[in-house]
């Protein structure tokens, strides 16, 4: 078994992973009956899943053209709660809980100076970070990546709220998040755009925007990669625990190829393949 994490990304190019995979396999993993085969390799999934399941495959291909053929089980381990064939991973309730506490403290300060506060979360990709701290923190503007937003929109319910006498408001942004005119660009064209962003991230050059269109004041907040790390939450706890039993009992079975997800509150095996 392998003792410590490794962290591991794929590309057909990079020749160092797959020997550095197969070093670690050697010291970490027993052989059986002398042949190059090793039984009840563990690796955390992280990721979007059909992007996952094409590295997982191409390394496994790999590995096997020089002798060496692995068995695998995978566990979800993302707190951006992406991969397909589960329905939540360990380590995003944890998140959850950091990005939610931070909403929660902005509360006092965006009230007593009347100030529009934005905080940026993660979530590159998928917003589900960013949707459940927003609920969760009372966010009265959510904007996440698979939605594009609309500057003028975002601002017209900042100015509405304002005519209701609410001073304040809390906009949480995931920093993936995308405006519907960037949206519209190639993949290429949004990626020579966001080299030549003038602001350090998307909350800030919506934090601008909104100042500018609206002449409220704007104050701008990053958790960052606390969200990445501490203690993790009693359910995060609980899942982990879940989903390495399932792991230990698919060794067992010898059913290997597949990741240990949870669907329903079941315990479920999910071919990579």
């Amino acid at each position: 078994r392998i003792r410590r994490s490794n962290q591991l990304l794929w590309t057909p190019e990079s020749d160092n992973i797959t020997k550095n995979f197969i070093r670690l396999c050697k010291c970490n993993f027993t052989y059986l009956g002398g042949q190059k085969q090793i039984e009840g390799g563990m690796v955390s999934l992280a990721g979007m899943m059909d992007e996952t399941r094409i590295h997982v495959s191409n390394m496994l291909n790999e590995l096997e053209k020089r002798g060496l053929k692995i068995s695998v089980i995978g566990i979800p381990k993302t707190i951006d709660n992406d991969l397909a064939g589960t329905d939540m991973t360990f380590g995003f309730h944890t998140a959850v809980s950091v990005a939610t506490e931070a909403i929660d403290r902005l509360h006092t300060t965006a009230h007593s100076h009347n100030r529009i506060m934005v905080i940026e979360v993660m979530g590159h990709k998928a917003g589900w970070l960013g949707l459940y701290a927003g609920i969760a923190g009372g966010g009265d503007v959510i904007l996440i990546p698979e939605i594009p937003y609309d500057i003028n929109s975002v601002c017209k319910a900042l100015v509405n709220r304002e005519k209701q006498g609410k001073r304040f408001s809390i906009i949480a942004v995931a920093e993936g998040a995308i405006s519907k005119e960037d949206a519209l660009l190639s993949k290429k064209e949004y990626k020579e755009k966001i080299k030549k962003r003038t602001f350090a991230s998307v909350a800030y050059e919506i934090g601008k925007e909104i100042e500018d269109i609206t002449g409220q004041e704007v104050r701008v907040t990053l958790p960052g990669h606390m969200q990445r790390g501490g203690s993790p939450c009693p359910y995060d706890r609980v899942l982990s625990s879940r989903l390495g039993a399932g792991a230990a009992e698919s060794i067992l079975d010898k059913k290997y190829g597949v990741m240990i997800g949870i669907r329903n509150d079941e315990i479920i095996r999910v071919p990579l393949g």
